[in-house]
């Protein structure tokens, strides 16, 4: 049967930065470097300035912080689910 379907789907972002060495400087370099991606991410999903072929909707959630700096390795991440809708026709 042909026609055109919407799909729907999740997609999970998760963005994370990890410092080359554990001086202050790479660990301070690392988290700027982090903070810079994240809000460079939430730009372009706010802005809608993203271009994915098909793509009519896409949706974020909030960000899910996962960063730990009490332990090596020291990783600053954070993920977030993105809703996404599209047609595909067959």
């Amino acid at each position: 049967m042909n026609g055109t379907y919407r799909v729907e789907h999740d997609v999970l972002l998760r963005v994370f930065v990890r410092p080359k060495n554990y001086t202050s400087e790479a660990v301070i370099s690392a988290k700027s470097t982090f903070l810079n991606l994240k809000t460079e991410i939430e730009r372009i999903l706010i802005a809608k300035q993203y271009l994915i072929e098909g793509v009519t909707s896409i949706t974020p959630t909030i960000w899910n912080t996962e960063s730990d700096e009490t332990k090596e390795p020291i990783v600053y991440q954070v993920s977030m689910v993105i809703h996404s809708i599209y047609y595909r026709s067959v």
